[in-house]
């Protein structure tokens, strides 16, 4: 509830540990609960190219992305999230 202590502590941790993905995307989900879409998907962005590999922070940029009004790129986002998770329950429907 507090975004700019988040911040701050996600500025400390990137600053112990730049390779870590994590505190990027503690900088992106703060910059989009302020609804700066732009900042957050920089962030994501920077999370991402330091661990390409997780489905999660691709998920999390396609939300970002859709709020952004990026369609085509939430696209691309949500298909990676999927490639690199098919088994999720989250890609499939229940009906």
């Amino acid at each position: 509830g507090n975004g700019a202590r988040a911040r701050l502590q996600a500025l400390a941790e990137k600053a112990i540990e730049p390779w870590a993905a994590s505190p990027y995307l503690q900088l992106g989900l703060v910059s989009e609960a302020e609804q700066n879409y732009t900042a957050a998907a920089h962030w994501l962005d920077e999370a991402i190219s330091r661990s390409r590999r997780d489905w999660s922070l691709w998920l999390t940029a396609a939300r970002i992305e859709t709020k952004r009004g990026a369609i085509g790129l939430a696209k691309r986002d949500l298909h990676e999230a999927q490639r690199l998770n098919p088994n999720s329950s989250i890609f499939h429907n229940s009906s």
